[in-house]
């Protein structure tokens, strides 16, 4: 996330996981930064959170998915062959 912030020139990027980061911060992670902000939107207005971020809600959030590999090389390789052109 910090090398896409750094190569798109933004000023602030997120995750679904939940991780923020900001441009004046290093493009590092701050919690801190975005609770503060949260807190000044929220003071400013009646709105609830959820009406805020519902605009914001464009993609369906897969969550985190796991699962195990025996053979990881072969597995990496049929990857980059797969997606060699950038696309699937």
């Amino acid at each position: 996330m910090k090398k896409a912030l750094r190569d798109s020139h933004g000023i602030f990027g997120g995750e679904l996981s939940g991780h923020f980061y900001y441009r004046d911060n290093f493009c590092a992670d701050s919690g801190m930064i975005t609770f503060v902000h949260m807190l000044n939107i929220i003071s400013q207005g009646s709105s609830k959170v959820s009406a805020l971020i519902k605009p914001l809600r464009r993609y369906f959030p897969s969550g985190e998915i796991n699962f195990q590999i025996e053979d990881k090389k072969a597995k990496m390789d049929e990857l980059a062959k797969r997606y060699r052109e950038g696309q699937g």
